[in-house]
Parts: C-alpha cells; sequence; structure tokens
C-alpha cells in the first residue's frame, strides 16, 4: 500500500513537472534556448563540426581550430540532437533532455537522506525539482543540468561508499566524477581530495543509517584512491588529445580568462569602475605586457598562448589588491551566488521588458550592493524587478531553512552526511571567487535544498508523536 502511494504521489509530480514546463515552451521567445544560453555557441559549434566532420573544433567556420576552451562532453551530448534534427526540434529536445536530467537529479537526491527522515526526502526533492534557478537553466543551452546530474550522483555514489564501500561502487563513482570534470572543470580539482575525503566520512559515519558496515581506514583509503584513479582515467584521454594537438598537456584553455574576469570584478568593487571601463581596462594592461614582450599580434594568437599569458599578467595583479578591495569582492560573490533567484534567465527566456543586473552593470559605477538594490529596482519597470524579488526571496529563504538544517543534522548525530555537504559546498563557492552568480549555483542546489528541506521538516517527527 505504502508503495502505491509513493507511485501515486510521483506520478501527481511528473504530471505537474511536464505541464508547467510546456506551459515555459510555448510562452518562450523564439530560439530562447539558444539565444539565452550563457555560452551556447561555445559547444553548439564543436558539436554541429563533431557530427558533420567526426573532429571537435570550435565551430564550422573554425575547423582548424581545435576545441580548447571547454571540455567535450556537453557538445558530445549536443552533437546527435543537432545534427539528426531540425534546428526548432533540436532546440526543444534539448531542453526535454534536460528536464528529464533535472527530474533525475531530484530523484538521485533521495538517496543522501535515510529511510527515517522521508518527509525531508520528499520535500527536498520537490524543491530540487521546481527551484527556479534550476527550473529555467534546463531551458537553456547552458552545461549546468547534464554537469549537475554527473556531479550529484558522485555525490550519493562517495556518501554510499563512505557507508559501505565496495569495489565497483568506487569505480562507478570515479567514472562519474571524470564524467563532471569533462562537462565543467571546476570539478578537476575534486579528484585528487577523494582519498582524504573518504576515510574521514567513513570514520563519523551517521547513525541514521542503521545497515551502514564500517570498513577498516585501509580500506577505506584504498577505495578513495580506486575512485581517483576511475576519475583520472576518465580525463587522461582529453589531456592527451590536447598535447598531441597543442604540443602540452592542459585540460582547457579559459584559465587566464577567467582570471582575468575575475580582475574585471575587482576593478569594479576597488576603483568603483563600470563593467565596460573595466573590461578596456583589463585588455588595456594585457596588450601593453604582450607588446612590451614582443608579442606582435597578440589578439590573432591561439586562444592557449593568450589565455597562459592573460594568466601571468593578471594573477600578480589580483595578489596586489588591498584586503578590503579582495574582503568586498568575496561578499558581493558570495551573495549573487547563494541569494541571487536566477530572474535573469526566466527573464531572457520569456522576453520580459527590464534590464537584467549583467546587463545593468555594464554602465553602472559600482558604490556598493545597497546603492546597487536600489537603482537596480528603481528603473521604472515593474515585472521584471518584481520578478527578482520574488526569486530572492526564495533563495534566501532556502539559505535560512538550510541554516536549521545544518542544525538538525548536527544534533541527531549527523555528521558525517553534514560535513559531506559542506565540503561541497566550500568547495564550488570557493572555486568561483570573485564571479559568484545564480547560474553557477545550479550544481550546489542539491546539497542546499537537501539541507532546506531538513530545516523545513524539523518539527515534522514531534507532530506525528
Amino acid at each position: 500500500m505504502k508503495w502505491k502511494l509513493r507511485l501515486g504521489r510521483q506520478g501527481t509530480l511528473a504530471a505537474i513537472f511536464i505541464a508547467l514546463n510546456l506551459l515555459l515552451l510555448f510562452w518562450a521567445a523564439p530560439e530562447a534556448t539558444y539565444l539565452h544560453g550563457g555560452d551556447a555557441a561555445v559547444y553548439m559549434g564543436p558539436a554541429k563540426t563533431l557530427w558533420q566532420h567526426g573532429i571537435l573544433a570550435s565551430g564550422p567556420e573554425a575547423l582548424d581550430v581545435p576545441l580548447s576552451f571547454a571540455p567535450p562532453l556537453y557538445s558530445i551530448f549536443l552533437a546527435p540532437i543537432v545534427g539528426l534534427l531540425s534546428w526548432p526540434a533540436a532546440l526543444n529536445a534539448i531542453v526535454m533532455l534536460q528536464l528529464a536530467m533535472l527530474w533525475a537529479t531530484a530523484l538521485a537526491v533521495r538517496g543522501l537522506l535515510p529511510r527515517p527522515l522521508d518527509n525531508a526526502r520528499d520535500l527536498a526533492q520537490l524543491l530540487v525539482l521546481f527551484n527556479p534557478n534550476a527550473l529555467f537553466t534546463a531551458h537553456l543551452v547552458q552545461p549546468e543540468s547534464l554537469f549537475t546530474l554527473l556531479a550529484t550522483l558522485a555525490l550519493v555514489g562517495i556518501w554510499r561508499q563512505a557507508l559501505m564501500p565496495g569495489w565497483m561502487r568506487a569505480i562507478g563513482v570515479g567514472l562519474l566524477l571524470g564524467l563532471a570534470t569533462l562537462t565543467r572543470p571546476v570539478a578537476l580539482y575534486a579528484i585528487p581530495l577523494l582519498p582524504f575525503l573518504l576515510p574521514i566520512l567513513a570514520l563519523i559515519a551517521a547513525p541514521l543509517h542503521s545497515g551502514a558496515r564500517r570498513k577498516p581506514p585501509q580500506g577505506i583509503v584504498t577505495a578513495g584512491i580506486a575512485m581517483t584513479l576511475a576519475a583520472m582515467l576518465c580525463v587522461a584521454p582529453w589531456f592527451a588529445r590536447n598535447a598531441a594537438e597543442f604540443g602540452k598537456p592542459f585540460f582547457t584553455s579559459n584559465a587566464g580568462f577567467y582570471l582575468s574576469d575575475q580582475y574585471v570584478e575587482l576593478l569594479q568593487i576597488g576603483q568603483g569602475l563600470s563593467a565596460s571601463e573595466a573590461s578596456s581596462q583589463r585588455y588595456r594592461l594585457i596588450n601593453e605586457a604582450a607588446e612590451k614582450a614582443g608579442l606582435s599580434d597578440f589578439e590573432n594568437r591561439p586562444a592557449v598562448e593568450r589565455s597562459a599569458f592573460a594568466a601571468s599578467v593578471i594573477g600578480p595583479l589580483l595578489l596586489q589588491q588591498s584586503p578590503v578591495t579582495l574582503a568586498k569582492g568575496l561578499l558581493r560573490s558570495w551573495a549573487a551566488l547563494l541569494v541571487g533567484g536566477g530572474a535573469a534567465n526566466a527573464k531572457n527566456y520569456l522576453d520580459l521588458p527590464g534590464e537584467t543586473p549583467t546587463q545593468f552593470l555594464q554602465s553602472y559605477r559600482w558604490q556598493g550592493l545597497a546603492a546597487f538594490a536600489r537603482d537596480f529596482l528603481g528603473q521604472g519597470q515593474v515585472v521584471y524587478p518584481l520578478l527578482v524579488m520574488l526569486t530572492a526571496a526564495f533563495a534566501l529563504l532556502m539559505r535560512l531553512a538550510g541554516l536549521f538544517g545544518l542544525w538538525r543534522l548536527w544534533r541527531q548525530g549527523e555528521t558525517g552526511l553534514l560535513l559531506l555537504l559542506l565540503a561541497e559546498l566550500i568547495y564550488f563557492t570557493l572555486s568561483y571567487l570573485f564571479l559568484g552568480q545564480s547560474r553557477f549555483r545550479v550544481p550546489m542546489e542539491p546539497a542546499l535544498l537537501t539541507l532546506a528541506a531538513l530545516g523545513l521538516t524539523w518539527a515534522a517527527p514531534k507532530r506525528r508523536r
């Protein structure tokens, strides 16, 4: 009887989920899935060259420029879709598949919580499925939906491995983490951490998982090494391919560009420049350094070379910023990362009037968060600023509930799960540094909303008693 009830709930949930997303597709602006996907061309161009020519190049018009800016898995996912279907049908198919990934992610989140917390499991699934940040991201050509699914499956696998180790599971988790890294490079530096994280999790495995078996730390360390080796074997072919194409092994060529974007953010904070002014100063400094180094025609050099040189110029400049500027940059970044509602994606996808915060910042001189909120919300538009406030209020409520969830895990002795979720959240937060935005929070949503679900269902056991 119990399984029939749960099956009925899942069916109702699926019906609501399908109906809502069909309405969003109906209301979407023409080609919004591609036009408003962050860096959509970075992935779609290589997908087309892979299908048409069997190579991963930057795009159909640049077949002699091998893909290097991004890892290959999302483009591989897109290739058969854009190759077999007409353009409008391909965009709809991408949305449908990414919504299926979101559904699978929401189901996977249930695996983080034990059976005694069924209410929290149900609510965590609901929140992951319908939170606006991930929902609208799934409607755009962005790798976050695929990356979040792979990263969440790996997270659940790591937790299960800590509770009940097994060789096959260890290899499977390592492969999942490797595939996640081939989707977005932010996961790369998590691979060598597994042999250190896993023994700690195993030693403090949660008491609510009564069926869990403890393994000797030595076996746990071996399992962590197996996971790391499997992940390394998964990403090694991409390093080898880049070594063959460019003469040296590297994962992606965007490190220098990523650092220079970090510098732009700090210029806005430290010197009160607009985004366009800060960006111009960034390019001026890099070009002047290239001229001094004798690098002629720098802008037309390969991306790999430009990225490495930009990193050598911008890296020291980041370290020269004052502690106050760095602290302000982190505060602004973390606020956008954790409390940003993701309204910009909704606005662009539905073609609502008004500027997004990114557009507004292009000509806005930064004067602090309070002044920015006042000026942005006072543009005279109504619908979009209202959407910003509603989605930000939802995100803020979830963060507050998440704090109660952390406290609940601590009080109930679930220190292993507490450590795992905090480790993931801290890892992503530090990885983004000064470039936090709601889009980057999508892979963090499963952990954040699991904590929120635990906080929101704190009183449920007392009501049952």
